[in-house]
């Protein structure tokens, strides 16, 4: 599984720091808070992957063998058409269950 931002590999809780801090950087990026939680669910064990929490919520409601292909922070996301004025943190992820390709 690949975790990247604007062309920069993600591989570690540092990375994601370094290439994709929470808006009021190290003010923000503490144990307990939304963004470095996000981070540190993610690399568990030191290598990406999706918290198994996660990947059991849709393996219950897809099934098994969902293939995490690559995932990314995301500054702005789109709410409604538009983009969203508060920074609150999102992460996109591509995946593949059953040959079909979802975001």
């Amino acid at each position: 599984m690949r975790i990247h931002k604007s062309g920069h590999e993600i591989r570690s809780v540092e990375d994601w720091f370094k290439y994709a801090p929470p808006k009021k950087g190290e003010l923000q990026w503490k144990d307990k808070r939304s963004a470095k939680e996000l981070a540190q669910s993610w690399f568990r064990d030191g290598t990406p992957k999706p918290p198994d929490e996660f990947r059991a919520l849709l393996e219950a409601k897809f099934g098994t063998g969902i293939i995490f292909d690559e995932a990314k922070p995301v500054d702005a996301p789109l709410v409604s058409g538009q983009y969203s004025s508060s920074r609150t943190y999102r992460f996109a992820i591509t995946s593949t269950a059953h040959s079909k390709t979802q975001i």
